[in-house]
This record gives C-alpha cells, sequence and structure tokens, in this order.
C-alpha cells in the first residue's frame, strides 16, 4: 500500500506556510459525481486502497480495520456513509485524517487537488432540503466553475452513526484486535515473501536447464 504525506502536523514551517494568507486550504476529491472538500489540517497522509481485515458486527460503512505502521486505524467508506454505492478501483484511495487524536481513514472514489479558498469563496451552506445532513456541512466552495462541497469530517465521525464506528474500534485500546490484525499483515507478508522465493528457485531452475 503506497502513501503520500501532505502537510506536517507540527513545526515552525507549518505556520510560516500558512501565516502570510488568511485563506483556507482543503484536499477536494470525488465521491460519485460530486466533488467535496475537507480541511488540510485534518489530512496525515493519502494511500491507495487495499482490503482491510474485517471486523464482526461493524456498521456497513465500516470496511474494517488497517496496521499502519503499528497502529491499527479503522477504515470508513465515505461513499457508504452518504448513501453512494462503494466501487473499487485503480483510482479508489483512503484519506488518513487525524480527527480528535484518533486516526482514521476514509475511502474515496479519487482525489482531486489541494486549493485555497478566501473568505469570499466560501459561501453558507444551503437551506434546502438535501440528501445530506445538513450538519455535516460547513459551506460551498466555488472557484470558477467548480463548486466544492466542504465537509466537517469530525461532525460526521463523531454523529450517531459515526459514535457506533468510534466505539467499536478503539484502535490501540483493544489489544487482541491489534494482535489479530499485526498477525494477519505479518502472515501476507510471510506468503510474498513464500511466493518470491518460488519465483526465485523457479528462474534458477529455468537457466539451469537452459
Amino acid at each position: 500500500m503506497s502513501s503520500t504525506d501532505l502537510v506536517p502536523s507540527t513545526g515552525a514551517q507549518a505556520v510560516q506556510a500558512t501565516a502570510p494568507s488568511e485563506g483556507r486550504q482543503f484536499l477536494t476529491f470525488r465521491i460519485g459525481g460530486e466533488e467535496y472538500g475537507l480541511d488540510i489540517l485534518r489530512v496525515q497522509e493519502i494511500r491507495s486502497y487495499e482490503s482491510p481485515t474485517r471486523v464482526a458486527n461493524a456498521p456497513h460503512f465500516v470496511k474494517g480495520v488497517v496496521n499502519l505502521r503499528g497502529v491499527i486505524v479503522p477504515i470508513l467508506d465515505l461513499r457508504l456513509r452518504l448513501g453512494q454505492p462503494g466501487e473499487y478501483n485503480a483510482f479508489t484511495v483512503v484519506i488518513v485524517l487525524n480527527v480528535g487524536g484518533r486516526i482514521v481513514g476514509i475511502v474515496v472514489d479519487s482525489v482531486s487537488d489541494v486549493l485555497e479558498l478566501s473568505a469570499d469563496e466560501i459561501k453558507p451552506r444551503p437551506e434546502v432540503p438535501a440528501a445530506m445532513d445538513a450538519r455535516f456541512i460547513t459551506g460551498l466552495g466555488k472557484i470558477g466553475e467548480r463548486m466544492l462541497i466542504l465537509l466537517d469530517i469530525e461532525a460526521m465521525i463523531k454523529s450517531p452513526g459515526g459514535s457506533r464506528f468510534g466505539k467499536r474500534f478503539p484502535e490501540q485500546f483493544n489489544p487482541s484486535l491489534r494482535e489479530g490484525v499485526l498477525a494477519e499483515a505479518a502472515q501476507r507478508k510471510s506468503v510474498s515473501a513464500h511466493c518470491l522465493n518460488l519465483g526465485n528457485i523457479a528462474f534458477q531452475q529455468r537457466q539451469h536447464c537452459d
């Protein structure tokens, strides 16, 4: 699983980089035909999607957990959370977030780019019936012809559905879950190494025959 680090979480460089501008930066991504944005400061990294370890009795939008450098990270499919179908292909990615001190991964169709929006470019959320709960929308970002739905990802995760998600997966505080995921990761690594070894043996045998 490859990853792309986006922003430092602390340090003077991060302060200096954002101090000159009064705008806010958002990571933009797509779900279905809509484009969304979330606060870039929530983003820890972006990773390609791989099937997580399933956990029994989890909500339907929770795909399972993955081992991220020794930390057990729950994976939430944001598409299913928003009532959209979840299709997995080469563009599907996981955005790893730090939400309230907890590391969480959300699955989206694709990531677009990072945009800086000024206060004038962020409009209030519309007061009209919508498929998404208005509590999860902080506003609408408009740049040229692009319209972004700006999400309050923390509110979404802490909502009634999201809080069940959080309670089911206390990350590193559940030793049995942690050990199970780490064991599965080790097993996958062992199988991969075994397959590579078999491939090397077969290659050597072909050379010997030649």
